[in-house]
């Protein structure tokens, strides 16, 4: 980063500033004049455009510094409002999904649980009906050849061998 306080880099902005004026300044004029003494004096807005051009170029470079930190200022406290905001609304959701993911990792799951197949909702392994969408649990596969009670993970029957096509 450039040193703000380094003399040489003040005095190119300055330089900047000042030539970068002129020029814009001239090269509107040559563009007003040009057109205002049409025909004879057209050739003056052919030099007043690159004169605007360089001009506003060397302005431009000259005010960067400056645009940059005005933005910066106006944008800062906005953007630090709206992360407060979101980190404040969802401090309890990432405590709950700490606790899941340690519970997880450490195996302590304090109750048997089983998911609905319709909504993906937790439930204790012995309730018949979801407690999220009302539909029955069922917690097995019954085969159609033997009636065995097989798990719903379960390709085969685990009496008789059946596959089961879902």
């Amino acid at each position: 980063m450039i040193n703000e306080k380094d003399p040489k880099h003040q005095q190119t902005k300055k330089k900047l500033k000042t030539i970068g004026k002129i020029c814009l300044i001239a090269g509107i004029c040559c563009i007003i004049y040009g057109i205002i003494t049409f025909p004879e004096g057209f050739m003056l807005f052919f030099v007043g455009m690159p004169l605007t051009f360089v001009g506003s170029s060397m302005t431009m470079f000259a005010f960067q510094g400056e645009v940059a930190r005005y933005s910066a200022n106006e944008v800062t406290p906005v953007a630090k409002d709206v992360v407060n905001y979101m980190v404040d609304g969802t401090q309890d959701s990432i405590k709950t999904v700490a606790r899941s993911i340690s519970e997880g990792i450490n195996g302590s799951n304090p109750k048997n649980m089983i998911k609905c197949r319709h909504c993906n909702a937790e439930n204790d392994d012995d309730a018949k009906f979801c407690d999220t969408c009302g539909k029955p649990i069922v917690n097995h596969k019954v085969c159609s050849q033997c009636q065995a009670k097989n798990e719903l993970e379960a390709t085969y029957c685990n009496k008789c061998g059946t596959r089961f096509y879902n």
